[in-house]
């Protein structure tokens, strides 16, 4: 599988993303942070090991993965929950690897503080050579602040603005209610950052992912994994698939889906440094 064929993959398995979870838009009049959503299917700190997150390993009593998912609750207007909690923190990663080599990332981080009208998105985008997008915009006070490129090409704006805490690119999710979590087992609840979750896990390749292979001809998708932590509130608070498949030759290639939500209700969004060297610029 040539590495163009790769990057074929890479965007078919973005778009197939986007059609089924509202997608990440760049859209909402300029800004990243806009567009991806009304919140229904809203909702970071992850590490790379683990596609959902990490836990903290206690395991519960259907840890063996014997559960099924007929009792799982998620919650229909996670909006509402999160404008109750007064604060959280959204992130969300696509990535894809050839021969342990990144060749396409994509993050998303998203902050919103309702107590203090505050809100921050960071957007990076990264090829295996070169940063191709690196944005982020800061809200507080009335005024909205924005980077993008960083060291000395960066370049910032500052305007007046309106507390926008609306859906983000952050926060786009696969799963939206009990019925996407429907061919998944319940594996019991843990701990996950102070909070009681329930794991759920799923290890069938979806068609989507199948479908692709069978189209390139040459390349066999090996391992999927797919973990959703649900809180007790219905809140998604973490969610990640990876897949990793060979190809005739024996190249390795791994594609990665991470989403998570942290810090609700202990969010503190302050001001980021480069946000004195936007004020400068625009007293000039």
């Amino acid at each position: 599988m040539s590495r163009q064929s790769t990057t074929w993959v890479v965007v078919a398995m973005l778009v197939l993303f986007a059609g089924c979870a509202s997608g990440p838009s760049l859209g909402g009049d300029g800004d990243p942070a806009a567009g991806a959503g009304t919140g229904d299917r809203t909702d970071g700190d992850v590490a790379d090991g683990d596609a959902a997150g990490g836990a903290s390993g206690d395991e519960g009593a259907s840890a063996g993965g014997d559960g099924g998912s007929d009792d799982a609750y998620v919650a229909e207007n996670r909006t509402a929950l999160l404008v109750e909690a007064g604060s959280y923190t959204s992130y969300w990663q696509m990535r894809a690897t050839e021969g342990g080599v990144v060749t396409s990332d994509t993050t998303y981080t998203w902050a919103v503080d309702y107590d203090r009208d505050r809100t921050r998105f960071s957007a990076r985008m990264a090829s295996a050579d070169a940063v191709t997008m690196d944005y982020e915009t800061y809200h507080a006070d009335g005024r909205t602040y924005q980077r993008n490129g960083e060291g000395d090409d960066a370049t910032y704006s500052v305007a007046d603005g309106e507390f926008r805490p609306t859906a983000s690119a952050a926060m786009t999710t696969n799963v939206a209610d009990a019925d996407d979590l429907a061919e998944f087992a319940n594996e019991g609840t843990e701990t996950h950052e102070g909070v009681t979750v329930t794991r759920y896990v799923r290890t069938q390749e979806p068609t989507w992912l199948t479908n692709q292979a069978a189209a390139d001809g040459n390349f066999t998708w090996t391992e999927f994994r797919f973990t959703v932590l649900v809180d007790e509130d219905g809140l998604v608070r973490s969610e990640g698939w990876e897949a990793e498949g060979v190809d005739e030759d024996g190249a390795s290639y791994v594609m990665s889906f991470t989403y998570a939500l942290s810090d609700v209700g202990a969010t503190d969004v302050e001001e980021p440094a480069w946000a004195a060297t936007a004020r400068e610029g625009a007293a000039r």
